[in-house]
């Protein structure tokens, strides 16, 4: 259970600390599910494409909230003047508060997180670097290692993307919204379990398993987030439900159905 966050600013015409701050104060104050301990203290991290293709990545297993190392990564980023940025908050469910289990994961031009949980992970099944690739104790970093190993194999991102969730759909979730990219195409996925018998869970699909755009007076989508953020300038509307949002690399945007 986390909170997501993509920032793509190739205009480089947004203010990306003061998106990266509010973010940041959703790990004390962001929405959680009912009962639930308030926050999404568990862990930070920030990703950002370089413009030499060089992936910058900071995380951290404690909370965002008033941390002077969230920040000084948020001014780092800043600095680098990076066109697509990737965010997670951390509210743990499987594995504990230990940096490996820290989002967003990193493999090679690949950088991936999810909120949710996926109880079958280990059906997943990982072989030769993608298996020593794992570090840490939770369903995520599978997914991730998973969806790497699928692709790579078999070719352009995007495309096999879509193919390979097919799978994850048939599996035992609560919620499989991913932000994942290779640094030329971005995709963010929202599939929250409500097909399920559990009217408490069924119930979280519109409530807390949320994904949001944000777009700018152009229209064109600057920001994508579990929760909506407060910038001027972008109006927000949210990424149906068993959707993704493909933003290609030269700035081309569709929503499409994986029902």
């Amino acid at each position: 259970m986390c909170r997501l966050l993509a920032i793509v600013d190739k205009e480089e015409n947004l203010p990306i600390r003061d998106a990266l701050r509010q973010f940041g104060e959703l790990a004390e104050k962001g929405t959680v599910p009912p009962d639930a301990e308030a926050g999404h203290k568990n862990g930070w991290g920030i990703a950002a494409y370089k413009k030499s293709g060089e992936i910058f990545l900071k995380k951290d297993p404690s909370s965002a909230w008033n941390n002077a190392d969230y920040a000084e990564a948020a001014a780092n980023i800043e600095s680098l003047h990076s066109p697509l940025v990737i965010g997670h908050l951390r509210k743990a469910s499987r594995g504990g508060q230990v940096i490996e289990n820290a989002q967003p994961f990193v493999f090679g031009r690949y950088v991936f997180c999810h909120n949710g949980t996926v109880r079958d992970y280990e059906k997943l099944a990982l072989g030769g670097e993608y298996a020593a690739a794992r570090k840490g104790q939770g369903d995520s970093e599978v997914v991730f290692l998973w969806l790497v190993q699928n692709i790579s194999k078999k070719g352009e991102f995007a495309t096999e993307f879509l193919e390979e969730v097919k799978t994850l759909r048939g599996m035992d979730y609560t919620a499989e919204n991913i932000i994942m990219s290779d640094g030329e195409t971005l995709v963010a996925m929202r599939e929250a379990n409500d097909s399920t018998d559990d009217k408490e869970l069924s119930s979280l699909c519109d409530s807390y398993y949320t994904l949001f755009q944000g777009k700018d007076n152009s229209g064109k989508t600057k920001l994508i987030c579990s929760q909506e953020l407060s910038l001027p300038g972008i109006t927000w509307t949210p990424i149906p439900n068993h959707a993704v949002l493909r933003i290609s690399a030269n700035g081309t945007e569709q929503i499409i159905p994986i029902g």
